[in-house]
């Protein structure tokens, strides 16, 4: 692993406290690993976050429907169970 980076960081006391004891409790070997760990994390959170707003533009891009509450939640179940089966499948190594 390269190291790009080394900034300085202020952290008010209980922050550090927080800090040092998450690397106390043994789930992380140093605060470096501690800070690495969060960046994921927001990297992750970030990804998702993109992914949810395109979803929430698609849908209001797509309009309004004719159907009923439980017509639109039916059909929101039928896809959301087919995503879930493709998932399955896919993790089941049915490609």
């Amino acid at each position: 692993m390269s190291t790009i980076l080394k900034p300085a960081i202020t952290l008010t006391d209980k922050e550090s406290e927080w800090v040092q004891n998450q690397i106390a409790s043994g789930q992380y070997a140093d605060d470096s690993a501690y800070f690495r760990d969060l960046v994921r994390r927001d990297r992750e959170y970030q990804t998702k976050l993109e992914a949810l707003r395109k979803e929430i533009e698609k849908g209001l891009d797509s309009g309004f429907t004719d159907c009923t509450f439980e017509e639109a939640w039916a059909q929101g179940e039928r896809e959301g169970l087919k995503i879930l089966a493709g998932r399955k499948h896919a993790q089941s190594g049915g490609g």
